[in-house]
């Protein structure tokens, strides 16, 4: 290879033994504006940016961590709003050369002096950066090779002593494609992949005895440990596919035309999905020492508790019909009929509508420290107004509305006086769905009777005459005079001669 006599090649071990992989399934939809899954990076009682560990998170494209960066910043508690671009900052390459130096600068600060809780960052932060005090890093983008998760998972605890933690999120479309291969031809054939546990470790035992023995004869999925993951059932007899490509040293499968995923990723998302040692799993496709027990730190090995989310609008508003339901004893209470469900455009005008009253709220108050500072979505956050609108008609009482709004700054200054605002608005908005059901109906009806009178060939009628027989002779008469009555006509439609069948 060009080198001088007397020098040789020494092979590095790659594994990072103070960094716990975590493999964690994308469990709600990230499209969007709303991140469940990490909702964890902003604890709700932090009062400064210290009091919570120090996380980067890795995202696809600028757009997708424009959406994360607002929706953490809407997660800080309200005395920290102010502050909120510094504590979620947003690292990116089409950032201006200012933020640029100033998250750059706060990136490296550490300690009490740290201003910023979450860093997301596109790829710009993957290499080339050693970020003191950083706790753990979050992958939540579209990973291309098993070695860009291992660049990325090796940026925390850089410092000797110290242990950190690197979260993968995968999406079930992927799990499903690692264990697709994993049954398929080329993945039976592949030497690298992991069977059987560490017999001597101490890891915590989720297979039985005589389900080990049954895998480790083949790669197919353990029965019930797909039962988070739809789509893995449906890969335990898959067909060989024929996108199964290799070139060089380097395998791919496909599963769409065009798109290639590295085989050595799936491998380490098969290994999740079977309680296989991750770490043991990547040692044996990289070469690794330590590929004869495993590892006792990522999920796979100490298990993982997944953190749940934020309490969202609809947790709160089935809380509140619940109580509601228990105060009266009557588990039917609350349950309205469908008509009854407000549209969007009509959730949305209440929005509305409570975002001016909040402006009224602010400004009947005199002039305060924070006026200028606490903006009316500051002061009503939006999370406020969705517990608010959420099942809007089920707020019947004041009670009620309080459950709603329990952890609104404001709550027992402003309490009285939204109450008077959501009242008239909860009585506006039943009276406008009643009659809007009562126009249905009625269309409904003459929508039936229309296709009755046309299947009835009576479509065609404009003019109705209705003889009457002549009345009999009176007894008492020798010789009645008959008389004729005349002729009942109508130019109204024959409906009202004509009774429908039931």
């Amino acid at each position: 290879m060009g080198f001088r006599p007397g020098f040789h090649l020494e092979k590095q071990d790659c594994e990072r033994r103070n960094v716990a992989l975590i493999v964690r399934v994308i469990k709600h939809t990230s499209s969007g504006l709303i991140f469940l899954d990490l909702d964890f990076l902003v604890p709700p009682g932090i009062f400064k940016a210290s009091d919570a560990p120090k996380y980067l998170v890795f995202v696809q494209t600028i757009d997708q961590g424009h959406r994360l960066v607002n929706y953490l910043r809407s997660l800080l508690p309200l005395h920290l709003q102010k502050d909120a671009r510094k504590l979620i900052r947003h690292h990116h390459s089409m950032a201006c050369p200012e933020c640029k130096a100033e998250g750059m600068e706060s990136l490296y600060k550490c300690g009490e002096d740290r201003d910023c809780l979450v860093h997301v960052s596109t790829d710009v932060l993957t290499v080339g950066v050693d970020i003191p005090g950083l706790a753990g890093v979050v992958i939540f983008d579209k990973m291309s090779s098993a070695a860009a998760v291992l660049q990325r998972a090796g940026r925390p605890v850089r410092e000797r002593g110290t242990n950190g933690v690197a979260y993968v999120y995968v999406s079930k479309a992927n799990m499903a494609e690692a264990m697709t291969y994993l049954n398929s031809a080329a993945g039976k054939a592949d030497k690298r992949v992991l069977h059987a546990k560490d017999p001597t470790s101490h890891i915590r035992d989720i297979i039985p005895s005589e389900e080990t023995a049954a895998a480790d004869s083949d790669s197919t999925p353990i029965p019930g440990s797909s039962n988070d993951l739809p789509g893995l059932a449906a890969a335990e007899h898959p067909a060989t596919s024929s996108a199964t490509k290799k070139k060089g040293n380097v395998t791919s499968v496909s599963s769409k035309p065009g798109h290639r995923t590295c085989t050595s990723l799936l491998l380490i998302f098969a290994a999740h999905a079977r309680d296989r040692c991750i770490q043991r799993q990547i040692n044996m496709i990289y070469d690794n020492p330590g590929v004869d027990a495993d590892c006792g730190r990522c999920s796979s090995c100490v298990g993982d508790k997944i953190p749940r989310p934020r309490e969202t609008a609809e947790s709160t508003s089935a809380s509140a019909v619940s109580t509601a339901a228990g105060e009266d004893g009557d588990p039917e209470l609350g349950k309205l009929p469908g008509f009854m469900k407000p549209q969007t455009k009509d959730l949305k005008g209440i929005a509305e509508k409570l975002e001016m009253s909040a402006r009224k709220f602010r400004w009947m108050e005199p002039m305060g420290v924070d006026a200028l500072l606490v903006s009316s979505r500051i002061f009503l956050p939006p999370r406020v107004v969705s517990s608010i609108t959420s099942s809007f008609l089920l707020i019947t009482s004041k009670e009620i509305l309080m459950e709603r709004v329990c952890d609104w700054t404001y709550k027992d200054k402003y309490g009285d006086m939204l109450w008077e605002v959501v009242n008239p608005l909860v009585s506006e908005l039943s009276h406008e769905l009643v009659t809007r059901h009562n126009i249905t109906l009625e269309k409904q009806r003459d929508a039936r009777l229309h296709k009755w009178i046309v299947s009835a060939g009576l479509d065609h009628i404009q003019k109705v005459q209705l003889k009457l027989p002549p009345p009999p002779p009176p007894a008492d008469s020798e010789d009645p005079v008959p008389q004729t009555p005349p002729p009942l006509t109508a130019t109204v439609p024959p409906t009202i001669f004509y009774s429908p069948p039931s």
